[in-house]
């Protein structure tokens, strides 16, 4: 995928001199004419991700392109009043957390950190956010208030914090420990801050509370393989694993809960989303993508899902007469 920081350099044979072109940005595999005049160059653009909505009462209905721009845009959440979305993009410069109303209107940056920002998790009460971010490539939680658009580090014993979420009664925010190149131990800490609480003995990732309050899921690992899992520890008390039996291999991180059980896009066969009901043990396909549906939410009133998928790639051949 082109990169919008390529330009096109030419370096002299001795490595003694290199020159930047005007032209040629976003360029790759640059190719020179044999008598040397012309200079041929691929220039791609497009490919950052969007977000989609799916109506789940019409699975079959096409999807609309709910929020997007010439920039990236991913990992879109429902607030639980069904009122906003928080979600993830570099439509400012630098990768910071934005919301829309729920029809995707009204764009508003809530963060300006100059960083790697990502992860957004809202409150029960839709009033704030919580979200990682990383300085010095040591990543933090921060929450944020919507009114206030002010980020406040939330202040805990432990270093290499990522991918928070909220407890539904607003008085934990879990994490992974550990960075997320590579899953972490799971963990919560009071949402003032304070020492954390270890949950799992094993790695995790993404963790989410269930509506009863009574587990915290979580996928077992952050890299898309053939065997990523959701499992879940209990928090009253705490210190029990389990597996979630007869769920199929899931891509990536790409899942949700809901009162009711687990949406997720399938590892095999990939493009399908798929739910998974805790009553009955049942899987039914929910619809099927061109591509993997990633960073699934659901509305409150179980109407909608949102997730984020990679846009269109555009490619031209650009042809530089009288090079020099």
């Amino acid at each position: 995928m082109g990169d919008p920081h390529n330009s096109l350099f030419e370096l002299t044979l001795d490595g003694t001199t290199v020159r930047h072109f005007s032209f040629g940005q976003e360029a790759e595999w640059p190719t020179i004419s044999a008598n040397g005049d012309k200079v041929a160059y691929d220039n791609l653009s497009g490919g950052d991700p969007i977000i989609f909505r799916r109506d789940l009462q019409n699975p079959h209905a096409p999807p609309v392109k709910l929020i997007a721009s010439s920039h990236a845009q991913s990992l879109p959440v429902y607030s639980p009043n069904g009122k906003y979305i928080a979600f993830a993009s570099n439509r400012g410069g630098t990768l910071d957390i934005w919301m829309t109303d729920s029809d995707g209107t009204n764009p508003v940056q809530l963060t300006n950190l100059k960083s790697v920002t990502g992860s957004p998790n809202w409150s029960p009460d839709s009033q704030k956010i919580v979200f990682d971010s990383r300085f010095g490539g040591l990543a933090g939680l921060y929450i944020v208030d919507i009114s206030e658009r002010v980020p406040h580090k939330l202040v805990t014993n432990l270093a290499e914090v990522s991918v928070p979420s909220w407890s539904h009664d607003g008085k934990w925010i879990y994490f992974i420990s550990g960075g997320q190149a590579a899953a972490g131990r799971i963990y919560r800490v009071p949402a003032g801050g304070g020492n954390a609480t270890p949950l799992s003995a094993l790695p995790g990732y993404r963790p989410l509370e269930s509506f009863d309050g009574e587990r915290v899921y979580y996928s077992t690992a952050v890299v898309a393989t053939d065997d990523v899992t959701i499992s879940s520890a209990s928090l009253n008390p705490t210190g029990t694993e389990l597996p979630v039996e007869d769920l199929p291999p899931i891509w990536f991180s790409s899942w949700t809960l809901t009162r009711e059980g687990i949406c997720f896009s399938r590892a095999n066969p990939f493009g399908n989303v798929s739910f998974f009901d805790f009553a009955t043990r049942h899987i039914h396909s929910v619809f099927e993508a061109a591509q993997a549906a990633e960073s699934l939410s659901v509305s409150p009133d179980g109407r909608y899902m949102l997730y984020s998928q990679a846009g269109e790639i555009r490619s031209d051949i650009m042809i530089v007469d009288n090079f020099r």
